[in-house]
């Protein structure tokens, strides 16, 4: 362990995994058998949220789809990590409340399929199928290099991870950007790290950086899992560095912006080409709000070229020159209000986020847990 490695406090991450197969220990030496996706970095992957885990669990599965009780014992089991009390009660509520109900709108067999699946989870029945791995995961979160948020050049981190770059790449004789910039994010700095690694393809790459990070103290990769990866919140996390940062400038921005306004002061045209304007996608995790103005305008002039063609005239109109004006301030407020208040929420809830680990030392399994109960249940080690 590097020593950077040795300034951590001995602490654990809380995490889960799920997985088609059965096992022991996590090892380095299954990397890329999963999912083989690896966006994040080769390592092993976690997430903080036991649903992210079970929808990879789901997804690699190979045996038929569980139906029936069997089904709703694992999706509450997975809703509450394996806490079987928790999932028995759950159960238990969601009977009485069908037994309350209205005999007209209950659910035909509900009282077999709640009681069933309660039965399967308190007798700690295994099926087969996948697998969830309760973990803990050496370290703190801030241990981590963090994909999604600038790292400072006052972390030591930084310089140590430049050095890694610079010395490899005058070894290729690669040209290389300049030293690393207060405000580079995690996964640039990976990047930077993979291209200059003297390997052959990407996944060897990638296996390598990981490997030479790891080796100076850094454990993996820490990345918003795809709940939180909401474009705007990206963007001002990007900007600002860190959730409380981006928290702050968020709810001052939307203080600026004030509280929506009614249709009603725009005229009758204004309304018309607001109607008109198709609102720009903001569903991708790399649409920036910085472009949101942008889009607005394009779907602005799109919407006044289309009204063009039907009526000329309209081009020399002053009245529809101001309509064009307010609608487009309209829109610019108003989607712009809209796409900072899902960003707050998220900011406000607090985001979850995913590990990717290189050294399997660093993984402690805590519960294996199956569809209906507990496999194997494991101490502190």
């Amino acid at each position: 362990m590097g020593a950077l490695g040795k300034l951590a406090v001995r602490q654990a991450i809380k995490a889960y995994h799920g997985s088609p197969y059965a096992f022991d220990r996590f090892m380095m030496s299954k990397v890329g058998t999963g999912e083989k996706a690896q966006a994040y970095g080769h390592g092993l992957y976690f997430g903080e949220h036991p649903l992210t885990a079970a929808s990879y669990r789901n997804s690699l599965e190979k045996n038929a789809p569980l139906v029936g009780p069997v089904r709703m014992a694992r999706d509450v089991m997975d809703m509450f990590g394996g806490d079987r009390d928790r999932a028995v009660q759950e159960l238990v509520g969601r009977l009485d409340d069908w037994r309350t109900t209205n005999p007209r709108y209950q659910k035909p067999g509900g009282d077999r399929l709640f009681s069933t699946a309660a039965e399967t989870i308190g007798r700690g029945d295994e099926f087969p199928g996948g697998k969830m791995y309760k973990v803990d995961i050496g370290g703190r979160p801030e241990d981590y290099l963090d994909w999604d948020t600038p790292i400072s050049l006052s972390d030591p981190r930084a310089e140590a991870i430049d050095r890694l770059v610079v010395d490899a790449g005058r070894r290729r004789n690669i040209f290389l950007r300049p030293p690393v910039e207060s405000r580079a994010l995690g996964r640039n700095m990976y990047k930077d790290l993979s291209d200059v690694m003297p390997t052959f393809n990407h996944y060897m790459s990638e296996r390598e950086a990981s490997k030479r990070l790891r080796d100076i103290g850094v454990p993996g990769i820490r990345f918003l899992d795809q709940n939180s990866r909401d474009p705007a919140l990206l963007d001002l996390l990007r900007e600002h560095g860190n959730p409380e940062g981006a928290l702050s400038a968020t709810t001052a921005r939307l203080g600026e912006l004030g509280p929506a306004s009614d249709l009603s002061i725009l005229s009758p045209k204004a309304q018309a080409l607001l109607g008109s304007m198709k609102r720009p996608n903001t569903g991708y995790a790399e649409t920036p709000v910085r472009h949101l103005y942008e889009d607005v305008d394009k779907a602005a002039q799109d919407a006044v070229n289309n009204l063009k063609v039907i009526r000329p005239e309209l081009g020399d109109d002053p009245a529809f020159l101001k309509a064009q004006k307010q609608a487009v301030k309209y829109a610019r407020d108003n989607w712009e209000r809209s796409v900072l208040e899902n960003a707050r929420n998220k900011l406000s809830k607090g985001s979850t986020h995913n590990y990717s680990v290189f050294d399997e030392d660093k993984i402690k399994i805590k519960d294996r847990y199956a569809h209906g109960g507990l496999a194997v249940k494991r101490g502190k080690r």
